[in-house]
């Protein structure tokens, strides 16, 4: 995925934080989105390029942008907020011993139960019995 924005000022550092955490404070564990790409090159514009991870709403993107000051870079701020949907279809058939059906993955695919499941089924497909 990509995303253009237009900011104030060149841009220094770019980076993602999860919804629960802020742009200016340090903050532990994976945003859940991957940073492909930055270009910068504009005075006021910088393009993003990136890879959702998981579907979450309300991550932050972040930025260091504007003229240097005497002390380094300015503090990051908030420049977008990225919300992910999964809009995937499930990737087995639609039988009845599939992930897609499985009382255990409705509504949570990425569940530990599910992810159990799933990978029993990948060990033992029913085109193999």
């Amino acid at each position: 995925s990509s995303l253009g924005l237009h900011v104030q000022g060149p841009v220094w550092d770019v980076f993602v934080v999860a919804p629960e955490c802020s742009c200016s404070e340090g903050c532990s564990g994976t945003a859940g989105i991957e940073i492909v790409g930055v270009d910068a090159t504009g005075v006021d514009y910088v393009t993003v390029q990136f890879r959702p991870l998981v579907s979450i709403a309300g991550f932050r993107l972040c930025a260091s942008a504007g003229e240097l000051i005497p002390t380094g870079t300015p503090a990051p701020k908030q420049i977008a907020t990225i919300d992910v949907e999964d809009t995937r279809r499930c990737l087995f058939e639609m039988d009845s011993g599939s992930p897609c059906l499985a009382d255990v993955c409705v509504g949570d695919m990425q569940s530990d139960l599910c992810q159990l499941f799933t990978a029993e089924y990948c060990a033992n497909p029913p085109e193999d019995s």
